[in-house]
């Protein structure tokens, strides 16, 4: 009896290292991802990218920002901290502000792990639900939804 439990676990646990097809895709997309090696050009891009993530999703989320739809973070709106080695500082429009990431922003497509905003002195901005916001433009998923009768 004792050498068929020994040998029903071994057989469990040699099947249990290997997963499924689902898995195993994963397991080798997440293996070539961390081994990609990604141009200066490249990196800047996905940086760019990942700093205008960061700003609309602030913005919209915090101030309710009625333009979050026209944020692009270009050089000169942004630089490295000295503080930590994936803070940034970014300066948009009226807004001065800073994002932390857990990871690098220049290799992978990540998200802030914390932000933070000021609206610079006396700057009127206008938000979503004010009149002279254009709504087309800052529809958010909840004002589009035909449920709960806003959307067209």
């Amino acid at each position: 009896m004792k050498s068929y439990l020994v040998l029903f676990l071994s057989i469990s646990m040699f099947f249990s290292l290997y997963g499924g097809p689902i898995q195993e895709n994963y397991n080798k997309l997440d293996n070539l991802e961390k081994h990609k090696k990604l141009t200066e050009d490249e990196k800047k891009s996905l940086l760019q990218d990942n700093l205008t993530v960061a700003v609309k999703l602030s913005l919209l989320r915090y101030y309710k920002y009625c333009g979050y739809a026209e944020i692009e973070i270009t050089d000169g709106q942004y630089e490295v901290a000295t503080i930590h080695k994936f803070m940034y500082y970014i300066k948009y429009k009226e807004f001065t502000g800073y994002v932390i990431y857990d990871n690098d922003p220049e290799t992978y497509r990540v998200l802030p792990i914390d932000e933070k905003f000021h609206i610079e002195t006396g700057a009127e901005i206008v938000r979503i639900g004010d009149d002279n916001c254009d709504t087309d433009r800052a529809k958010t998923p909840t004002d589009t939804d035909p449920a709960n009768g806003n959307g067209n």
